[in-house]
């Protein structure tokens, strides 16, 4: 097939270039995880036909979500933004080019909030701030009473620990109970720490894991904290969980609460 020579020259790939142009159809392939719900998502270009823009409010989406759109032709240049979102980490995206239906090639990922666009071909912008992630909490669920408390990591999560706080109500029954903390990834235990005071009976004490080092062992009043890794970081599946010596049937934890920095993984 002959090419007109003025298609050719253009700085460009359109449709008209490609010998397999007849019946091909062309896309974008947006999948995205979100924190945040309702956020407005611009999708921007332009092919040969024109400027085109597409538009999308995101739900409150851990897992990846995926949504396509179709395109008359070959993308000249493309952007997308979030005018709504105000820190890095709330929303990250994939945007890549489909033929066919088929994922063919990735155009971009990465956070996108209210200061940063990202765009193909690759532009000179710079993030305002660095991707450190969003603050989350993480709930276990309330164990019954002689039970240990236990948190599994969600899927899609990948989580950097900054601090575990549980508390534990003890029954009338006479014994000194001490808390340990484990850390659990892929059935091993990676890490283990230990009160450094007894509770006795009828006593509320509530526990903090805090990255102190190894001599940062405390207590005061009613709070008691148990050391824990500093940078630590927990993938989908690993576990957070305590185990107490002595603890009597009727000992009763609340629910366990971990915090940390939120970072989507697939």
């Amino acid at each position: 097939m002959t090419q007109d020579p003025a298609k050719q020259a253009l700085p460009f790939l359109v449709r008209d270039m490609l010998n397999f142009e007849h019946g091909t159809t062309f896309g974008l392939q947006l999948d995205y995880q979100s924190n945040l719900a309702d956020q407005e998502i611009y999708i921007r270009g332009a092919t040969k036909s024109g400027p085109f823009i597409f538009h999308l409010s995101t739900n409150e989406q851990t897992a990846p979500a995926t949504v396509t759109y179709r395109l008359p032709d070959m993308p000249i240049w493309v952007s997308i933004d979030d005018a709504e979102a105000h820190l890095s980490g709330n929303i990250f995206v994939r945007v890549a080019l489909t033929l066919n239906g088929n994922l063919i090639y990735s155009l971009m990922s990465g956070y996108i909030w209210n200061l940063h666009t990202l765009s193909w071909p690759t532009s000179n912008l710079r993030p305002a701030m660095p991707d450190i992630g969003t603050a989350t909490v993480i709930a276990g669920a309330n164990p019954a009473a002689g039970a240990q408390c236990s948190i599994t990591i969600p899927a899609n999560t990948l989580l950097s620990l900054q601090r575990v706080e549980l508390s534990l109500v003890t029954a009338v029954a006479v014994a000194n109970r001490r808390v340990h903390i484990q850390i659990y990834t892929s059935s091993y235990l990676i890490y283990e720490g230990i009160s450094s005071v007894d509770q006795a009976a009828s006593l509320t004490r509530t526990y903090h894991g805090e990255p102190l080092g190894s001599n940062g062992a405390a207590s005061d009043d009613n709070d008691i904290v148990i050391p824990i890794p500093q940078g630590l970081w927990l993938l989908p599946g690993d576990i957070v969980q305590t185990t107490t010596t002595n603890m009597q049937a009727a000992d009763d934890f609340g629910i366990p609460n971990l915090y940390g920095r939120y970072f989507p993984t697939q």
